[in-house]
């Protein structure tokens, strides 16, 4: 009844799977005494098939089918129960609801398996699937809902100092993006599970490949997690994108046209440093490492933008070229060491315009071109190194022009 509690009918889905495991071993006990009867010959295919449709084999699916409707009914009735009773722990990176919700189809998962029945373990992953697509998905979508602008003001909120990773709103509102990742990976690692124990369970291939083009379908389950997750970070880096403009934009008060050295850059990365110190770094603790560095990476991908469309409208001198080298290289440090992954190639096309802004001849390009760009390559087209170039106000145009590359 649906007012049944899920708990009280653990035992009789242990009884239910343990009468149905001894029935099967009964059957393949008298199809082998019956095949022993005919040898040398094998059993004929009428004789097996007659057995197998009697009334015996009859009454074990039956007892399979009710199993399937009581797993299934346990499954969902616990699903639900631990989204509906999510909270989110203090120091805990997620709420409890994903370590719940995969705990209970994990569970159901590899108890269906044990029955050695493809016909049920796939009925019943199947509705694992539909209840991770159904049930979970949209709690992960309702929770993300305004994420970003919610995670950056609570953000600002955060003491400077001490454990972030607590009840605030902000690792709330993080561990949220947290749940839709972790759920994407979860999903994976339970389809290696159940494939792994089907391969076990099912000797014949018919029987393991209706199971796994089951379990197939958890593939769409966890891209559709993972993208609500890439949703989400790209949001919050836009959020934070905004709130760093002002201090990205400090390399437009900085003149590279003189022929002295400019202490504004300096100034200019040490200030942007400190506003991703401020505003990006500080999430470090209430994010996944995955989803931090997928974070930054966003972030920095911006901040690359940004810069290069200032640069592209400048003129610079030889040591405005320098200063821009020196300027592009401290960003690439600092910005190496908010994040575990590379954050050379973000920067490989504003790097190599420095490059040509502080060369001292044109004919030098020709040491950097092609091959000789470095182990990331030469990000620029031809065009692109002639358009540099000609930011350069001491470079001739016809020298410019006469360039082959």
């Amino acid at each position: 009844t649906p007012d049944t509690d899920p708990r009280q009918l653990e035992a009789a889905l242990e009884e239910l799977l343990l009468l149905a495991a001894r029935g099967e071993e009964y059957a393949q006990f008298m199809l082998a005494k019956m095949g022993a009867a005919c040898a040398p010959a094998p059993l004929p295919a009428p004789r097996h098939n007659a057995f197998r449709g009697g009334a015996f084999s009859v009454a074990v699916r039956e007892l399979l089918n009710y199993y399937v409707a009581l797993e299934q009914y346990v499954m969902e009735e616990d699903v639900r129960k631990a989204i509906d009773i999510r909270e989110h722990p203090p120091g805990s990176l997620t709420t409890s609801m994903v370590d719940d919700v995969f705990f209970v189809v994990a569970r159901c998962g590899r108890r269906a398996l044990s029955a050695a029945s493809a016909a049920c373990a796939a009925a019943v992953v199947g509705q694992a699937n539909e209840l991770l697509a159904t049930a979970l998905g949209p709690q992960l979508r309702r929770s993300l809902e305004n994420v970003a602008t919610k995670l950056v003001q609570a953000e600002a909120t955060l003491p400077e100092e001490g454990d972030l990773v607590g009840v605030s709103p902000a690792a709330t509102h993080a561990a949220y993006i947290n749940d839709a990742d972790t759920s994407s990976w979860y999903v994976t690692k339970l389809r290696q599970e159940l494939e792994s124990g089907a391969g076990a369970v099912f000797t014949a291939a018919g029987d393991r490949e209706r199971v796994r083009s089951v379990l197939a379908d958890l593939a769409k389950t966890s891209s559709d997690f993972a993208a609500m997750a890439n949703w989400a970070l790209a949001a919050v880096a836009s959020a934070l994108a905004s709130q760093l403009r002002p201090a990205v934009d400090g390399i437009s008060r900085i003149s590279y046209e003189g022929e002295g050295s400019d202490e504004e850059g300096t100034a200019w990365v040490a200030e942007l440093a400190a506003a991703l110190e401020r505003r990006v770094a500080r999430l470090q603790p209430l994010l996944t490492p995955k989803n931090y560095d997928g974070l930054v990476s966003l972030v920095l991908s911006d901040i690359a933008k940004r810069v290069d469309a200032v640069v592209a409208t400048r003129k610079f001198s030889q040591v405005g070229g320098l200063q821009l080298d020196r300027d592009v290289r401290a960003l690439v440090a600092y910005a190496g060491d908010l994040t575990q992954r590379p954050v050379r190639d973000k920067f490989a096309e504003l790097t190599q315009k420095a490059t040509l802004l502080s060369l001292e001849a044109v004919e030098e390009v020709k040491e950097y071109w092609g091959e000789a760009g470095g182990p990331l390559g030469w990000r620029l087209s031809a065009a692109d190194v002639r358009h540099v170039l000609r930011q350069r106000a001491d470079f001739a145009p016809e020298d410019i022009a006469a360039l082959t590359l």
